[in-house]
């Protein structure tokens, strides 16, 4: 298992970027790709490549905390899963090739990494009907980003309150974060600053209602990943 084009970011408690190791960090994420002997000649079966997906989560974990200098492990016994010595929590995603690994300090957290399109199809199945009626009014260019934006809305929720059901949290009207997200997006296009453009960060008080209770959300659009803190 080899894992490539990794990237380590950080940020503050008010999810503001900073420098990986700087000491006012308290969200570290890694994402990375993975290769390995099977990729090269064959395409992996389903259950292999949920195998690869839970071996390559693990070593970008080992790999994040010798970067920060941190002897522990994981406590896999419960969830959310926590440092058995520092008791930081951890959240794993994956999709296809892709992994990401995110720890914080003090509080729980959900993150999704997406590299699938999610199918209209999809959608009109799953999601709420107030986000299927915002999708047909956005520029078409913006659709697709949408549909996936609220579909990682609902997996990092999911996964930042413990939830059982993700028909449950995709039912959930994602609609005014979503499209917040995407007018940042757009907004930061042209910005220079690499950090500031690879990374949109909301904070509680500018979240919606029914995101109040969070202490930010926080999404890579290059990365394709929601972050829910």
């Amino acid at each position: 298992m080899h894992l490539i084009n990794t990237e380590f970011i950080a940020f503050t408690d008010d999810a503001t970027p900073t420098t990986f190791s700087h000491t006012n960090a308290s969200l570290w994420v890694a994402i990375a790709q993975f290769d390995s002997v099977t990729t090269a000649n064959t395409k992996l079966t389903r259950p292999q490549l949920h195998q690869a997906q839970r071996q390559a989560v693990r070593q970008l974990l080992k790999q994040t905390l010798e970067k920060l200098n941190i002897q522990d492990t994981i406590d896999s016994t419960t969830y959310p899963y926590r440092l058995y010595k520092t008791q930081y929590y951890i959240c794993f995603s994956h999709s296809q090739y892709w992994v990401s690994c995110a720890l914080h300090k003090q509080l729980p957290i959900g993150i999704d990494i997406e590299k699938n399109i999610i199918k209209h199809s999809i959608a009109q199945r799953f999601f709420h009907q107030r986000v299927l009626t915002k999708y047909t009014q956005l520029e078409p260019q913006y659709q697709p980003t949408y549909l996936k934006l609220c579909w990682m809305l609902a997996e990092a929720c999911l996964k930042k309150e413990n939830g059982k059901q993700l028909a449950t949290y995709l039912q959930r009207d994602h609609t005014c974060i979503a499209q917040q997200l995407i007018c940042f997006l757009e907004y930061r296009q042209n910005e220079a600053n690499k950090i500031e453009q690879n990374s949109i960060s909301i904070k509680a008080q500018d979240l919606s209602k029914q995101y109040q209770h969070l202490a930010a959300i926080i999404y890579l659009p290059y990365s394709s990943l929601i972050i829910v803190i």
